[in-house]
């Protein structure tokens, strides 16, 4: 797994053992980003939470673009030491643009939106709903917020009340579902 653009192209990243994670392919990460890039005007300002974030491929991916601050959600404390690693090994500066919390579901309660959320829970589990709800509850999700819900493919989906369908792409196993959210 690498990163695929901006200021840290090429760097290769550090993984958890599969038992722990499951890492979104470069292909299905790389539509994203560029569904993503297409819907903002700059990268410069924006703010993104990765949740459920494992190697924390997205929010380094974010970061790596320019984004101008990140949060990683992760609860395995295995994966969470390999995002601060992987953090700090990047650069400094990195470390001053970003926050790593635990649980998704017991995320505190934010101080403004996110621009970008992207949500790629353990398949099968169930755990997409709950966490939108959550995340918007909470005020991570606003009117304005890109919403990523990553499932697998053929897993059934039905978002939660506020919440729409705008787009879906699927990559393999990788299902992308683009969100809007009204509250």
């Amino acid at each position: 797994m690498r990163i695929i653009s901006g200021r840290f192209r090429g760097r290769h990243l550090s993984s958890p053992p599969p038992e722990i994670t499951r890492p979104s392919s470069d292909r299905a990460r790389e539509a994203a980003f560029s569904a993503l890039t297409s819907r903002l005007s700059s990268w410069n300002e924006v703010t993104f939470l990765d949740a459920f974030a494992g190697s924390g491929a997205f929010g380094l991916e974010a970061l790596s673009r320019g984004a101008k601050f990140v949060v990683f959600a992760e609860k395995n404390k295995i994966a969470a030491k390999i995002i601060a690693k992987s953090l700090s090994s990047f650069s400094d500066d990195l470390t001053m643009k970003s926050a790593l919390y635990g649980d998704v579901l017991k995320m505190p309660k934010a101080k403004t939106t996110f621009d970008v959320i992207y949500l790629d829970a353990p398949y099968g589990k169930g755990l997409t709903v709950p966490a939108l709800e959550h995340l918007a509850k909470t005020g991570w999700i606003g009117e304005e917020s890109l919403i990523i819900a990553e499932i697998e493919t053929g897993e059934d989906f039905t978002p939660p009340k506020g919440f729409a369908i705008n787009q879906v792409k699927t990559y393999g196993r990788a299902c992308l579902n683009f969100l809007s959210y009204t509250s």
